[in-house]
């Protein structure tokens, strides 16, 4: 039976329950969250079907296609971590393909904040990560009833001051020549496994539903640290970078690695930067391939540990950028400790690397 489409109120208690069983806008209260859980389990493939949504150049048919092969990310434009990580893979999953197969590829990323991106904020955004990547959103409605033909959940999670993010299935959903879904992976998967499904669409009919584990993550390496007259921490900051954005994109994320030599545990309760009108400390939850961003109070530095914020995980998010933020470029970070001492870097403007710990790059 489907569900028919409606806006819900979701309190903190039972948004965990609510989002498994709406396909569209919810709404829940922020709570603190517990540390991301593992990987997205597989799971078996949608019904799919044909949609016709909006995009800057016109309406974008699925039926039109027939003969390609369709891969569609689900997002949102005011996403800092997941959504440009899964677009980078994708980018990348495109480079790795034979060139004979790759034209024959229609990326797509469905924006499921409507309200906020417009058809042209879309196509400058998704340029940046490939440049036949299409942008595309419809009306509440409209993108309510695609969701659920591939069973992409989302809903809205409101700020006091009535900001909001949205948590959402982060997935790619590889449709064969015949329009059919053929693969279903975690956002998180390497560019070579996407890629490979690329091809398996192409070559035939639907193969069989696998989400593969990502490539393991590259060591990071420890950078010096930057230097602050007169620090009063002990904690030090290694390999701190922010990440950069899409035209168009409002929000970014810095990560680093947070090393504590000292006896004493600490913890990381505040940012700062001229980069952001506000800027917080934020994780993500993976529960069942919907991705949550939850915003922290701190983040826990282990005595004689370390902890590292990283794309899919712990990382400080800018909101608000007041400026364009560009590789090669510097970001002014402070970092405020729980015995109240702080600590500036200047982390460089990195472009968007791929699942997987892949080269970082963008489209042209």
């Amino acid at each position: 039976m489907k569900l028919a489409p409606l806006l819900l109120t979701i309190t903190a208690a039972a948004a965990a329950a609510a989002i498994t069983t709406v396909f569209v806008v919810g709404v829940q209260r922020r709570a603190r969250p517990e540390l991301p859980p593992n990987l997205t389990p597989p799971r078996p493939l949608p019904a799919g079907g044909d949609f016709t949504l909006s995009a800057a150049d016109g309406r974008f048919s699925l039926a039109d296609h027939r003969g390609q092969v369709v891969v569609l990310a689900f997002g949102y434009t005011s996403c800092p971590d997941i959504c440009p990580t899964s677009l980078a893979t994708l980018g990348a999953a495109l480079k790795a393909t034979p060139p004979e197969v790759a034209e024959q590829v229609v990326p797509v990323f469905v924006s499921v904040d409507p309200d906020r991106d417009t058809v042209e904020r879309l196509a400058g955004y998704v340029r940046y990560f490939h440049p036949r990547l299409r942008g595309i959103t419809g009306t509440a409605a409209e993108v309510a009833a695609v969701a659920e033909r591939y069973e992409v959940h989302y809903a809205r999670v409101y700020e006091a001051d009535g900001r909001y993010s949205v948590d959402h299935s982060a997935e790619f959903h590889v449709l064969d020549r015949a329009g059919r879904p053929s693969a279903r992976l975690a956002h998180d998967v390497a560019p070579e496994v996407l890629a490979s499904a690329i091809r398996a669409a192409a070559a035939s009919g639907p193969v069989a539903p696998t989400t593969p584990a990502p490539a393991p993550t590259a060591p990071v390496a420890a950078a010096p640290t930057t230097p602050v007259a007169a620090a009063a921490t002990a904690v030090m900051v290694h390999d701190a970078y922010v990440r950069a954005v899409a035209p168009g994109a409002t929000v970014s994320a810095a990560f680093m690695m947070l090393h504590n030599p000292t006896a004493a545990a600490r913890a990381l309760v505040a940012a700062a930067s001229p980069a952001a009108t506000t800027v917080e400390l934020h994780t993500h939850q993976n529960d069942g391939g919907v991705m949550r961003m939850r915003q922290v109070e701190r983040i826990d530095v282990p005595a004689g540990g370390q902890t590292t914020l990283a794309p899919g995980g712990y990382h400080v998010m800018l909101i608000g950028l007041t400026g364009p933020l560009t590789e090669g470029a510097t970001v002014p970070l402070t970092l405020t400790f729980d015995d109240g001492a702080r600590l500036t870097v200047d982390a460089p403007v990195r472009a968007v690397a791929p699942a997987g710990g892949g080269h970082a790059h963008h489209a042209p």
